[in-house]
């Protein structure tokens, strides 16, 4: 539909530093921040459509879904052959609304997610990594407003196959980062 008109406004700084008293090795700092709000100025449906196409659920779903603000500091350490890295996220609060007129909301908490790696790079052979994204196993506040529904499924005969009220623990809707946890690896690159 195109329907709504938006405005967002906010800004986004990056900052660098490489830290000049290391003795060994080379230090690299990042910080990266975005504040940003996005508002519906106007909506125009098509003529013929019915304003419950743009109700009070999708005002919320494009100036509440996402944070307004995300950062990242990270960190990368280089000596010789090996290096380690650290970065660390912070997702600002959010809020989600449920189904019907006048849906219930839910306000998500800021996280914080936390990703390392260290690599040693064996020249011509490859590089060997070892890491984590989510080192610390972070997860989204759990649903509380309308369970994120599963569904039913009835077959041909009238039978009950499936009936899975409330089967996600983590909302369906929006999430600024994943709500599986932490993921460890271990890799090995060779370019040819």
């Amino acid at each position: 539909m195109n329907a709504a008109d938006t405005e967002t406004r906010g800004g986004e700084i990056l900052a660098s530093w490489n830290v000049p008293f290391i003795d060994r090795g080379n230090l690299d700092l990042n910080f990266l921040g975005a504040l940003m709000q996005t508002q519906i100025r106007d909506v125009k449906l098509p003529a013929g459509l019915p304003s419950s196409l743009f109700d009070d659920r999708e005002r919320s779903i494009i100036e509440e879904w996402q944070p307004r603000s995300r950062f990242t500091l990270s960190g990368l350490y280089q000596l010789d052959q090996l290096s380690a890295s650290v970065m660390v996220h912070r997702y600002g609060s959010y809020t989600v609304s449920g189904d019907g007129n006048n849906p219930p909301k839910q306000k998500f908490d800021p996280q914080y997610v936390t990703d390392v790696q260290l690599s040693y790079n064996f020249g011509p052979f490859g590089i060997l990594k070892l890491g984590a994204n989510n080192l610390f196993d972070v997860t989204p506040d759990e649903d509380r407003i309308d369970g994120a529904r599963g569904g039913t499924i009835i077959d041909n005969q009238g039978n009950l196959i499936v009936d899975s009220p409330d089967v996600f623990t983590y909302s369906r809707r929006s999430a600024p980062f994943g709500f599986n946890g932490g993921f460890y690896y271990a890799a090995f690159e060779y370019r040819f």
